[in-house]
């Protein structure tokens, strides 16, 4: 497709910078997910403005908000301007980020340095103090610990060791506040479905970063209760059946960790490398669902796909919109819901696994489809009664 062309999309995307709204782009990619801190977005257009007889700039650093129509979707920076040309095109390519970024690329530079008996959300707000980020919490996060940032450290590695510790979710907002969270239990709406709205559908198991034998271990200051050894050495354990070799992972915790958080932030790891390793990425048609409004990420959807081997309820993980020669499209990737609930239900013990390797067992793939099938024709059956 010729580069001096736009496109005529609709619904339209826009870049709201320094007070001047840009449009009229060839190709748009806006990304957003419960696994990326900030989101991500990039266009290319003409340097020469549609309709406009000036030319126009836009510079990094500049403080962007991204639209469609008139919803911002990103409110953040521009990271990058590359303008090219060739024998009979010339281009201009312009991304960037969320106001999270900051805290992603730049070292936290305290004091404090350390908190003593602490709200783990105050520590946090501490954090993004720094970089002017509003921060929402709509989840507790338990009981005050002690806590260090380590020198050199950057802000996001340390609010998601928090995270990871209270087994909760962290990414940013359209409007570029940081969200903690857990998965949500609302389901949207439509449902995906092979056949009527899914035009294209990919689904991926990759067991590389999951493993059979979980160990966290960590320490917790000595008290009246606690004695000297343990608290010296926290541990808990998990073992995941479903690999079939030996193959353990040693976390090590750097905050204050007795062995009940030591056994949630094994469950968490083996419930959350599960859910990642058991995709499906699916497109559709346009950028808005039949009631005007964007796919959201962290909701749950309904998904019948018979050549993928689903008909369950899943989450969404991620977004991403996409406009180019083909015009316009949602790839919205999904994963088992289980993968963001910090405690199980079906998990209620440390089971031992066997050190040879010969543990294994639990249901295969296949075993999984068939019941998934089995549980989405009696909660379709129920739906119509």
């Amino acid at each position: 497709m010729a580069l001096d062309a736009t496109l005529d999309l609709d619904p339209k995307l826009y870049l709201d910078v320094g007070g001047r709204r840009f449009g009229g782009w060839l190709r748009v990619r806006v990304e957003r997910s419960i696994d990326n801190a900030c989101t991500q977005f990039g266009v290319i257009a003409t340097r020469s403005w549609p309709g406009a007889e000036e030319q126009w700039w836009i510079e990094p650093g500049d403080r962007v908000e991204v639209r469609v129509n008139d919803e911002i979707v990103c409110t953040g920076w521009i990271d990058l301007v590359s303008p090219s040309y060739s024998g009979d095109a010339h281009a201009i390519e312009i991304s960037g980020r969320g106001l999270v970024c900051d805290l992603v690329d730049c070292s936290y530079l305290g004091p404090p340095w350390q908190w003593k008996n602490s709200d783990p959300a105050e520590v946090i707000r501490a954090i993004v103090a720094q970089f002017d980020i509003p921060v929402t919490f709509d989840v507790d996060l338990g009981e005050p610990f002690d806590f260090t940032i380590q020198q050199g450290e950057a802000g996001w590695e340390a609010i998601d060791r928090i995270c990871r510790l209270r087994q909760v979710l962290a990414y940013d907002q359209p409007d570029g506040s940081l969200l903690i969270t857990r998965g949500s239990e609302e389901v949207c709406e439509p449902a995906l479905v092979q056949g009527d709205n899914i035009y294209a559908a990919t689904g991926t198991l990759d067991d590389r970063d999951r493993f059979s034998l979980y160990v966290v271990k960590g320490q917790q200051p000595g008290t009246g209760d606690t004695s000297p050894e343990q608290a010296a050495q926290s541990v808990g354990e998990i073992a995941d059946p479903s690999v079939r070799r030996f193959r353990p992972m040693l976390l090590v915790q750097s905050a204050d960790t007795d062995n009940g958080t030591a056994l949630d932030r094994a469950k968490w790891e083996m419930q959350n490398r599960w859910g990642k390793a058991r995709t499906a990425t699916i497109t559709v048609t346009g950028w808005l669902r039949p009631d005007g409004s964007l796919w959201p990420i962290n909701r749950l959807c309904d998904v019948v796909d018979d050549w993928l081997g689903l008909d369950r309820r899943l989450a969404i993980t991620g977004s991403v919109l996409e406009a180019g020669a083909g015009g316009l499209r949602t790839i919205l990737t999904l994963a088992p819901p289980e993968a963001l609930t910090p405690a199980p239900p079906d998990v209620e013990t440390t089971p031992k696994a066997k050190p040879d390797g010969a543990g294994g067992g639990g249901g295969s793939f296949w075993e999984q489809v068939a019941a998934d099938r089995r549980a989405g024709e009696a909660r379709r059956k129920e739906a119509k009664q």
